[in-house]
């Protein structure tokens, strides 16, 4: 998994909403904002694709117990899509460490590395050996859809 950097999460928010696997709002700033995790695609609910309902379930699962996260944007990425999300690597903790749950989405199968919004290039290479073992596993998607 992708861990933190030291002191990279001295910031916490409370999600408020989970809109699909890959899309969630927080509460930041005594107002609520989307985000877009970055780097990554999860299947879509609305065209009813595959492995979209096990993607928002993950990450609903994820955010269950602690519905805190920290946000961590992409030196080399845009701040904003065009839909007016902030766009952001996401950390949760799990397992006692703070982790980035898009690689965990991304490793697990439940995502694929996309950059339909804005480019994400921080953990590009991670993601893509991460993305070609879950693909290798027939994890996720990758085995349930026949993703290629």
């Amino acid at each position: 998994w992708i861990e933190a950097e030291a002191g990279e999460c001295k910031k916490w928010h409370n999600v408020t909403y989970i809109a699909d696997g890959d899309t969630i709002t927080i509460w930041l700033e005594e107002q609520r904002e989307r985000v877009r995790f970055l780097m990554m695609n999860t299947p879509e609910l609305k065209g009813r694709d595959c492995y979209a309902l096990e993607a928002k379930a993950f990450t609903v699962q994820a955010l269950k117990a602690e519905s805190r996260v920290c946000l961590v944007s992409d030196p080399a990425g845009d701040e904003i899509d065009k839909y007016g999300r902030l766009l952001r690597y996401v950390y949760y903790r799990h397992e006692g460490k703070v982790v980035q749950l898009n690689a965990r989405l991304v490793r697990l199968g439940y995502a694929r590395l996309l950059y339909p919004y804005a480019k994400g290039v921080k953990y590009e290479q991670v993601g893509l050996k991460m993305q070609a073992k879950a693909a290798a596993d027939k994890q996720g998607g990758w085995g349930a859809c026949g993703w290629k």
